[in-house]
């Protein structure tokens, strides 16, 4: 089947391969291995994202065999996805069998690289006509398309395809496979559970199912499925780490990292889950292990560096939080010596100039937050409620009322705050003004407060008031109009 790859690597034939390769290369020795044995590991190496294994997997199997047409186009391949398609033309023209139906698809593929979409449909025309419009020529002519985003010429193929045989296991899979990719995902669902009432015990089916639920938002299905998956092989560690996404967005962190965790003891390169691990942590404010997974990151070398300056930004917060403000500082520091535009940075540094009162400094940190920011408005929100959480209550009114004035639509979930601020300024005028705004626009931010209302002491006489208002605009006491 076109999807049972990801599913091979899991045998244990593939691993005694994959073994005896890595053997060879930690001993710097040379062994002989057949080419459907190399390119089953490239096709692994580059599965798991790290293309420079999977090239070297192909170079020393063509130091085997140097004329083996699959992996020659194989390399070709590879070639294309690094942009250099001119090397690969090349490469394809030493080819003896140019009549050969992959490196005529190849060839085809590469005209596509090159926007030369009528070379290519004539190549694929003439091998259509030539096996007689063979299903799986059709699927491959329509998977190439797909692979170069161009969803009606794929649909187009695909259809033929379809015509033929529509009950074909191969076709449903590419019809679920365009669905997701270009038209409806809820589509796709429809012939991933064709697919499964086929074979039910296709871990590739329900692995896919569960990526569809969750492109939907619909959690408990997404995570009904995995289960499925797991059932059929319970140390699949793409549907593990799938399972931990799904107790993520279901809000349970500490089950979520289990699995992440059980995903990062199985993987030789642990960068990226270690990234989803830190993520997780800082969500729930666990801010220990946070720190935890930011130091063993930093120790990577293959971090970009905009990915450098996150995890010191994480670090930073987590200092922040701990009361660790010269360890903060640092990573502020740092982190915007390998991304000077980070915007999330420039708020961290903000808030610390913030506790140790240096308020020039501050707003020059948040300006430079501000201006960096994509979601401009949202930024200077967190810094004017940076403020108001250092009870710096008059600059924080100063920069509300100018995103009042720059973005008018955002600012109403914060009347709230600014109603609060009013009442510790004691403006009684203004505090109402804004409290009735609130009541009107977000009724919930103020009978359930954003920062929470334990232990409010003195400000509690806030929240009972905003009650009162609350109560009495809905018995159409107060006039709204007149405070909008």
């Amino acid at each position: 089947m076109r999807h049972d790859l990801a599913s091979s690597f899991n045998t244990p034939e593939f691993q005694a391969i994959k073994h005896k390769y890595e053997e060879m290369k930690q001993n710097h020795t040379h062994v002989y291995m057949e080419s459907n044995e190399l390119t089953h590991l490239a096709e692994y190496y580059a599965h798991q994202g790290d293309s420079k294994a999977s090239e070297e997997v192909i170079n020393y199997g063509l130091q085997l065999h140097p004329e083996n047409l699959d992996i020659l186009i194989y390399k070709c391949n590879n070639l294309v996805a690094r942009g250099k398609i001119d090397e690969a033309f090349f490469l394809l023209e030493t080819i003896p069998d140019q009549n050969d139906r992959e490196v005529r698809l190849t060839y085809a593929n590469l005209c596509l690289e090159r926007q030369d979409i009528e070379s290519a449909e004539e190549v694929f025309k003439q091998l259509a006509e030539e096996e007689d419009n063979d299903t799986n020529t059709l699927l491959d002519i329509a998977d190439i398309y797909m692979d170069a985003n161009m969803e009606k010429m794929a649909y187009h193929w695909l259809q033929k395809a379809y015509r033929q045989a529509p009950n074909d296991i191969e076709v449903l899979e590419s019809m679920a496979d365009y669905h997701y990719s270009f038209k409806s995902v809820e589509q796709a669902t429809v012939y991933y559970n064709k697919l499964l009432d086929e074979d039910p015990y296709n871990l590739y089916y329900w692995t896919e199912l569960t990526r569809c639920y969750l492109q939907m938002g619909e959690i408990e299905q997404a995570m009904e499925s995995v289960e499925f998956a797991l059932t059929i092989n319970e140390n699949d560690l793409t549907c593990i780490e799938m399972k931990g996404y799904c107790f993520q967005l279901l809000g349970d962190g500490t089950s979520a990292c289990k699995c992440y965790k059980q995903v990062e003891q199985s993987v030789s390169n642990k960068t990226r889950i270690r990234m989803v691990l830190m993520a997780c942590y800082f969500i729930d404010k666990k801010y220990d292990e946070t720190i935890q997974y930011c130091n063993k990151l930093l120790e990577s070398n293959d971090l970009e560096n905009f990915e450098r300056a996150n995890v010191y930004h994480k670090r930073a917060v987590s200092h922040l939080a701990k009361g660790e403000y010269k360890e903060s500082e640092k990573d502020v520091i740092n982190g915007l010596t390998y991304d000077g535009e980070f915007s999330e940075l420039y708020l961290v540094q903000g808030e610390l100039f913030v506790s140790e009162g240096k308020m020039i400094e501050a707003e020059c940190s948040f300006r430079k937050a501000e201006s960096f920011a994509m979601e401009k408005a949202e930024t200077a929100q967190q810094a004017a409620t940076t403020y108001m959480r250092y009870e710096h209550f008059k600059e924080a009114v100063q920069l509300y009322h100018w995103i009042e004035k720059k973005y008018p639509e955002e600012v109403k979930d914060f009347y709230s705050y600014i109603a609060f601020c009013y009442y510790r300024l004691k403006d009684e005028k203004n505090m109402l003004k804004y409290m009735v705004r609130s009541c009107f626009y977000t009724p919930e931010s103020l009978s359930n407060p954003l920062w929470g209302e334990k232990d409010m002491g003195e400000d509690q006489d806030f929240f009972n008031l905003a009650r009162i208002v609350l109560k009495e605009i809905q018995e159409g006491k107060i006039n709204v109009s007149s405070f909008l």
